[in-house]
């Protein structure tokens, strides 16, 4: 199964813990982890994390978005989620719907590359927070349902 590495969601890890959905928790530099306590009373870092590298497991505080340090700062130790990629995949010039959020009508385009930041670009240059396939969604041409495959 194809995967993909998200931002630490906290409610997300609990549920990924407790075997309520797909996942793992993992450190960015990919030790595994598991978290320990989410509620450290008193604590900057309230979230309780073990994390294995290798030979032993070593413990360490987290914030509640999976930060090692609380200034903010990138760290290997960070945590973040592997999840299943549900994504459809696109290919260049394939023909897709898109438009930015639940409130925009669906219109027709064609997919030309995802940004780095997560944004669909298209043949033409204009980019698009939501893309799916043209084919079996043409019913959604200019209309703001949501599309069948949610």
């Amino acid at each position: 199964m194809k995967t993909k590495i998200i931002p630490f969601d906290l409610e997300t890890a609990k549920k990924i813990q407790a075997g309520e959905a797909d996942g793992k928790i993992k450190t960015r530099c990919g030790y595994a982890a598991r978290i320990l306590c989410t509620d450290l009373i008193g604590q900057a870092q309230p979230v309780l994390a073990a994390f294995n590298s290798g030979n032993s497991e070593s413990e360490s505080h987290y914030t509640k978005r999976g930060c090692f340090y609380i200034n903010g700062e990138l760290s290997d130790l960070d945590l973040v989620l592997e999840v299943p990629d549900t994504e459809p995949q696109f290919k260049p010039f394939d023909r897709v719907l898109v438009r930015d959020d639940d409130t925009d009508e669906w219109c027709i385009a064609l997919y030309a590359y995802r940004t780095k930041t997560g944004f669909h670009r298209m043949v033409g240059g204009a980019r698009w927070r939501q893309c799916i396939h043209y084919e079996g969604n043409e019913e959604l041409v200019g209309t703001m349902d949501k599309p069948k495959e949610e």
